[in-house]
């Protein structure tokens, strides 16, 4: 096929372009796709969950000292009740009775106390896991601020360059002469259509010519448009 060397040029512009629009274009959508936030969301729906469980464990342990405490003002009051009839009772048999239920209640009461202390220390472990979640959340919910903030300029900035990219596209493929660019899209549909010639080896291939094919290619007029025997891509020298 014959171009010119303006021409050539103008087809390895093209290329260039389309190569580099392709890549905009990938990054535009890996950037839209928020593949890039996704597991800092996983880990803030993470932290979440770890912090409702704990608040829910928290409250009810709440609950449960809030009862205990309760059991215990009764047995308190009971024990005060059973003091005062015991220092006032002559009679031997309850003497006995109020002494064992005193004993029972004293039994009691020891038994609640000790829960009470267990169930303070299981919940302050959960106020203490609450108070880690909120903490791992809010540092979350910055990073994803910053990361959404950089999204939003990137995105911006890849909007415009492929725009901008776009429209040279349009430009360089306009200049080109409709045979050159339909040898050139066919060429294209089927991989890299065209490459420089790199010493001896394509461009478009990375593979390197023959002796005989390179001295053919070398000596051919400067407006002919020679291909790669390996991958049929135009060769500009």
């Amino acid at each position: 096929m014959r171009a010119t060397p303006g021409q050539q040029q103008l087809l390895l512009k093209i290329n260039q372009l389309e190569s580099e629009l392709r890549r905009s274009k990938k990054a535009l959508a890996d950037l839209q796709s928020g593949d890039s936030l996704r597991e800092l969301q996983h880990e803030m729906r993470a932290s979440s969950e770890v912090m409702l469980s704990a608040q829910a464990r928290y409250e009810n342990l709440e609950v449960d000292i809030a009862r205990i405490l309760t059991d215990l003002e009764l047995v308190e009051a009971r024990i005060e009740r059973d003091q005062q009839r015991l220092a006032t009772s002559t009679v031997p048999k309850d003497i006995a009775g109020v002494q064992s239920e005193l004993a029972a209640l004293a039994d009691r009461k020891s038994l609640l106390e000790t829960s009470e202390l267990e169930l303070l220390e299981t919940r302050d472990s959960a106020g203490f896991e609450v108070e880690e979640a909120k903490v791992l959340r809010a540092e979350l919910a910055e990073k994803i601020s910053v990361i959404e903030s950089t999204i939003a300029v990137e995105l911006g900035k890849l909007q415009s360059s492929v725009s901008i990219v776009e429209e040279q596209l349009r430009t360089s493929r306009a200049s080109a002469p409709v045979e050159l660019l339909e040898g050139y899209d066919r060429k294209a549909s089927r991989g890299v259509p065209i490459g420089r010639l790199d010493d001896r080896d394509c461009g478009a291939c990375r593979i390197a010519l023959t002796s005989a094919v390179f001295s053919e290619i070398k000596s051919a007029s400067e407006d002919e448009l020679p291909t790669c025997p390996n991958c049929e891509a135009f060769l500009v020298r």
